[in-house]
């Protein structure tokens, strides 16, 4: 089961307690929280670009901050308006997925599927 934080919806393997940190925003669960809402934190780190907090935890290959919002259900907080726009090949109608993974490529506004991916 993934527990996703409620700051930046980064998913954690286990439950967070109090003291633990977010490796992608930061928060520090007991702490940070503490007279906070997550949406004033989540503002906060998407205003400052949304960056990768750990010096520890190694930034995942290919983590994207923009994509872990959306896929966290917070699309509503990214700094700009997605269109995800799917052209499907001919011939090929009953077979698109949206299951692979989207890397935004290019301007913050297009997405493209990955490499590789049907």
């Amino acid at each position: 089961m993934i527990y996703p934080c409620p700051t930046c919806g980064y998913p954690f393997k286990e439950p967070f307690e109090d003291s633990d940190i977010c490796p992608s925003c930061g928060t520090q669960f007991g702490y940070s929280d503490s007279g906070r809402t997550y949406l004033e934190l989540r503002e906060s780190w998407v205003r400052l670009g949304a960056p990768w907090h750990s010096r520890v935890v190694a930034k995942p290959r290919g983590w994207n901050p923009w994509l872990q919002l959306i896929d966290a259900g917070y699309k509503y907080a990214l700094p700009f308006k997605v269109h995800l726009l799917i052209q499907q090949p001919s011939g090929t109608e009953g077979l698109v997925s949206l299951a692979p993974p989207f890397y935004l490529t290019g301007t913050l506004a297009k997405f493209q599927v990955a490499p590789g991916t049907p």
